[in-house]
């Protein structure tokens, strides 16, 4: 991660375990951020980014969650402020990649924009481009088997308003 620039507030926590970072939370307030986390991607330019957000690493995958955040991009476009909760497990003893995100009040754009800034892998980023998705995700439940970036069955249930997704012609 390499952070040009950016001015505001943290404040962390770290859970260690055995010499090894098992859990961390952070409370975040900043402005005029400017960070590249893929030297292969462009820098993510946020206006402004508040809100909490949360991490553990499992011995066979991880959880991410936020709360309250709110994100303003350097084109002014803004995500108002939404919870969500990422768990990926991966591939352990015969059992597969399974995978679970919870999330309310996402806005598609706003979350594109900001996912083609971060290492979500080429097909992500490929699909992201070619359906510019658009609205607002009131609520969502999303369950998957296989890999974040190639899942192989996927369950989705919700409440979407002002959903936009534009069609892609069939190259066959």
């Amino acid at each position: 991660v390499d952070v040009a620039q950016g001015r505001g507030a943290v404040r962390a926590w770290v859970d260690i375990q055995r010499a090894r970072v098992i859990a961390a939370t952070a409370d975040i307030a900043l402005a005029d951020v400017s960070v590249r986390v893929d030297p292969k991607l462009a820098p993510l330019e946020l206006a402004s980014l508040s809100g909490r957000l949360g991490a553990k690493f499992l011995p066979d995958g991880f959880e991410f969650a936020t709360q309250d955040l709110a994100i303003t991009t350097a084109d002014a476009v803004r995500w108002p402020g939404g919870n969500l909760s990422l768990t990926q497990r991966d591939a352990v003893g015969g059992k597969g990649a399974t995978g679970e995100l919870s999330a309310d009040r996402l806005d598609l754009a706003a979350l594109a924009q900001i996912a083609g800034r971060l290492p979500l892998g080429a097909a992500l980023h490929q699909a992201l481009v070619r359906h510019r998705p658009g609205g607002l995700i009131e609520r969502v439940k999303l369950g998957w088997q296989g890999s974040l970036d190639k899942p192989e069955h996927v369950q989705a249930q919700g409440r979407v308003t002002r959903l936009t997704l534009a069609s892609v012609p069939d190259d066959s």
